[in-house]
């Protein structure tokens, strides 16, 4: 019976590790990576170099985001609502969709695609 219980909770486990999103490191704006660095399958293309907001997404903990942007950082929130990221800043919220754990794409008013290029 403890056998049962211990593979029960070891199966709960795996499932949660599995479907739970992580967000981890730095994320340029692609209009601020080296052509050298994107890759020929890049999803780079003329509207998200032109409407990059935030230059750089550094995600320093479980629910902390520092945003560059003009060469300013702000420390701000976030959270993980399935495959979208919700960053809180000053009372306003920024939603990024969450492509895979290396691109991040703006919504609405937050365009542009994020590329992770390290993990701390």
């Amino acid at each position: 019976m403890k056998l049962l219980i211990n593979l029960c909770v070891l199966l709960i486990f795996l499932i949660y590790s599995c479907t739970s999103t992580k967000i981890g490191g730095v994320y340029l704006c692609e209009k601020n990576l080296d052509k050298e660095i994107l890759s020929k399958d890049s999803l780079i293309d003329d509207s998200n170099v032109a409407s990059c907001l935030f230059e750089k997404l550094e995600f320093v903990g479980e629910s902390t985001v520092i945003i560059t942007t003009q060469g300013v950082e702000i420390p701000a929130s976030y959270v993980i609502d399935k495959n979208y990221l919700r960053i809180t800043v000053n009372k306003s919220d920024w939603l990024l969709k969450i492509e895979d754990s290396k691109v991040l794409t703006g919504e609405s008013k937050l365009k542009g695609k994020f590329r992770k290029i390290s993990k701390k």
